[in-house]
């Protein structure tokens, strides 16, 4: 099920906050306005590690556009094998959070009305810019050699309903060990992109020795579905 791979393309760093809809499926639901908030700060023990992506906490904002809540932080990208426990995503997730509660904003609005309203602001780290986390992180273009273990994703029902198909490409950032330790879909078809990536995380990879030491590695997988 899964075919070729290609080479990483590098994002920019943002620090700038995107606002979601607690339903994102509902246009009408009210939103706050985000008037300002501090640049989170990238957490030194995440960036030396070469941690980073999305980040998102869920906000609560009354009426009066005081925040009431800031809380429930998920990212970055998806952490594979129980890695939302390690201390460097927790500090990340953390720098998002104490941003937030020093941010401003104007109520959301509803018939006229300001309303009390929840929504999911996140921020995104770039791990790969021109820091001493990017450093250690070596990019790779051709990574199949290097697995000693590649699953094959499911084909999820509602795809194979639909008859969804198509490549789905997902960054992976392997760690020292051989192991997946963050994967995020990039691209591919919405329906197929979460099978993508759980097979991501179970992939494993011999380890990559950089002048005699062991490494992180970071490169896209890409995966081909076809209905049959």
């Amino acid at each position: 099920m899964f075919g070729r791979f290609c080479i990483l393309v590098v994002i920019t760093t943002i620090f700038v906050f995107a606002i979601e809809a607690q339903d994102k499926g509902a246009e009408s639901s009210p939103q706050p306005t985000l008037v300002s908030a501090p640049q989170p700060v990238y957490a030194k023990e995440a960036k030396d590690a070469g941690i980073g992506g999305r980040v998102t906490v869920r906000v609560v904002v009354d009426a009066q556009g005081a925040i009431v809540s800031v809380d429930s932080p998920t990212g970055p990208a998806a952490l594979c094998n129980g890695r939302a426990d390690d201390p460097r995503v927790v500090a990340l997730r953390n720098s998002v959070v104490e941003a937030i509660k020093q941010a401003k904003f104007d109520p959301a609005m509803k018939d006229g009305q300001p309303v009390k309203s929840v929504s999911y602001v996140s921020s995104t780290f770039d791990p790969f810019g021109e820091n001493e986390g990017a450093k250690k992180i070596v990019k790779m273009g051709i990574l199949a050699g290097h697995a000693v273990r590649l699953p094959k994703p499911v084909y999820p029902g509602a795809a194979r309903a639909s008859r969804a198909s198509g490549a789905v490409s997902v960054r992976i950032v392997i760690d020292e060990a051989g192991r997946v330790f963050t994967a995020e879909a990039v691209s591919g078809h919405p329906l197929l992109r979460s099978s993508a990536v759980s097979a991501a995380c179970e992939a494993e990879y011999s380890p990559t020795l950089r002048e005699g030491k062991q490494v992180r590695v970071t490169g896209i997988i890409t995966y081909n579905f076809v209905p049959r």
